[in-house]
């Protein structure tokens, strides 16, 4: 990426959760996707609590498409952090 190139960014919020948005943002110059990046953003109130996101609707089939693609990650996401507060001896089913 040079300094002189000309940039677009797309940004798209592609799921929500009770207290969570997460938003798609792509990169491209000259018509070439350079980089992509998912952000998850909490919803706080003013005493930085989490607070309810309203629910997100597809209308398109390529906007369902997203959403289908961001809850699956989503469910790896929260896989594999179930799999990081695991103990060593999670054969006996502890867990911390």
């Amino acid at each position: 990426m040079r300094e002189a190139d000309r940039y677009s960014v797309k940004s798209q919020v592609t799921m929500v959760t009770r207290t969570t948005m997460w938003v798609s943002c792509i990169i491209s110059s000259n018509g070439k996707q350079m980089m992509d990046a998912m952000f998850v953003y909490v919803a706080i109130d003013k005493e930085m609590k989490p607070v309810v996101v309203p629910r997100l609707s597809a209308e398109s089939d390529e906007e369902q498409r997203m959403l289908d693609d961001t809850a699956t990650l989503y469910a790896s996401v929260m896989e594999s952090e179930k799999k990081k507060i695991k103990s060593p001896d999670s054969a006996a089913g502890a867990n911390i």
